[in-house]
């Protein structure tokens, strides 16, 4: 079971991280996107 849940708590993890450049990447980035390819 505690490997299953490391398992579990490091993808929770990559995900997160993810989001978070993802978000932060969106959030430097957007000034520079041209309006018309936001949906």
């Amino acid at each position: 079971m505690k490997m299953v849940c490391s398992i579990a708590g490091g993808i929770v993890t990559l995900v997160a991280l993810t989001v978070l450049n993802s978000a932060t990447f969106l959030f430097f980035y957007q000034p520079q996107t041209p309006k018309c390819l936001k949906k």
